[in-house]
């Protein structure tokens, strides 16, 4: 079995898939002290400063 994994460089054509990841990112997190539509608007923040 082959353990590499490889990490490269987001392409404008992953961009949608990993808007679709924020929900679950933001779901994983657990931040109880912050309603979900800010966490979800902090984590879409996130993607969107990190793909820029």
């Amino acid at each position: 079995m082959d353990n590499e994994l490889v990490i490269r460089e987001a392409k404008l054509s992953d961009h949608s898939f990993i808007f679709k990841l924020s929900p679950i990112l933001a779901n994983v997190a657990q931040l109880s002290w912050h309603s979900d539509d800010v966490i979800q608007k902090m984590q879409f923040d996130y993607i969107a400063e990190m793909l820029a």
